[in-house]
């Protein structure tokens, strides 16, 4: 199905973002081949503040999707530097924690002045 607006009243990106947040599961018919037709949606109703409320609405929305990116790449750095001070951990080489290579799979943590316990 395509959704497009039929005039200026309706910014087409907050158009997407209204159906993107939409639950439009109740609309959808057919098993083989789900639809939503028509005659589904006829029912509900758009809230159309005025375009320029439309654009700042947007604009926000937006804005908090840049945000989530930058935290989601900040969560992965972060996650990297975790993982690369574990892996010099498990290569007995706590001291050189950043750029430390990564361990073997199944491989024994080494501690500087022990062995590791037989058993």
């Amino acid at each position: 199905m395509v959704v497009s607006p039929i005039d200026e009243r309706i910014d087409k990106r907050f158009l997407f973002y209204l159906l993107q947040a939409s639950d439009l599961s109740s609309t959808i018919s057919g098993s083989a081949q789900p639809q939503i037709t028509r005659q589904s949606l006829s029912p509900y109703e758009i809230p159309l503040p005025p375009l320029e409320e439309q654009r700042r609405i947007v604009a926000e929305i937006e804005g908090y999707q840049k945000e989530i990116a930058r935290l989601e790449s900040e969560i992965a750095a972060n996650r990297e530097r975790i993982q690369t001070t574990i892996d010099a951990v498990w290569n007995g080489d706590s001291e050189s924690a950043n750029g430390a290579t990564p361990s073997q799979p199944g491989a024994t943590p080494q501690v500087k002045g022990r062995k590791p316990k037989e058993g």
